[in-house]
């Protein structure tokens, strides 16, 4: 008896942690949804599978919460990555291709850093629970273990560096490679776009 009460009281103080680390993530979201708009630039170190020599890639980042994400490589090639809650669209000089992200699995991988900015905690909660979260006055870092079946066989685990903004994500796959990506020189106070920042979102409309 006294074994099935430690085991009982052992487990409801670890759904009591994992509920308070919730709580305090939750907040850290409130604070990245306070910014509709926001600008910058990103850096992205990817290891992949047998080489020992990590694919680099940078450029700029706009979040328009009423829109989506667009990423715009400019190196190693020019390209633009338009990411909304219904569509993922790559263009570049010479192709584009389009994918309705409700008819793939990766659909909800693809949406991951919009939920993030966006401070959809519900998104995120439905996929991810949070197994560490750390404060240390405006700054904060947490880590998220994917739970749903759909971000399984894509994540072991994101960690996530962040304060006002988001700051650094970290992505390991199931075989613990990382993909690394920093940003820098945020600014959320231009809410307008340009007409070529428009067009790229009406791609993905």
């Amino acid at each position: 008896m006294k074994r099935i009460f430690l085991l009982a009281l052992s487990v409801l103080l670890l759904s009591f942690s994992h509920s308070a680390l919730a709580d305090d993530f939750g907040k850290a979201l409130q604070q990245l949804a306070s910014k509709p708009v926001v600008r910058a630039h990103f850096q992205q170190s990817k290891t992949i599978a047998n080489s020992n020599k990590p694919m680099l890639s940078k450029g700029t980042l706009l979040f328009v919460r009423s829109k989506g994400v667009l990423w715009q490589m400019s190196q190693p090639v020019k390209a633009d990555l338009i990411v909304t809650p219904r569509k993922m669209v790559q263009k570049t000089a010479h192709t584009q291709s389009v994918v309705n992200l409700k008819q793939t699995p990766y659909g909800p991988a693809a949406t991951v850093l919009l939920q993030l900015m966006s401070g959809n905690e519900s998104a995120l909660r439905a996929h991810f629970q949070v197994s560490q979260f750390q404060q240390n006055g405006n700054a904060w870092q947490a880590s998220l273990l994917p739970k749903s079946a759909s971000m399984k066989p894509l994540f072991s685990r994101i960690d996530i560096t962040g304060g006002a903004y988001v700051n650094k994500i970290v992505l390991f796959d199931p075989a613990q490679r990382p993909t690394h990506i920093v940003f820098s020189g945020h600014s959320s106070g231009n809410n307008a776009l340009s007409s070529g920042e428009n067009a790229l979102f009406q791609l993905a409309q």
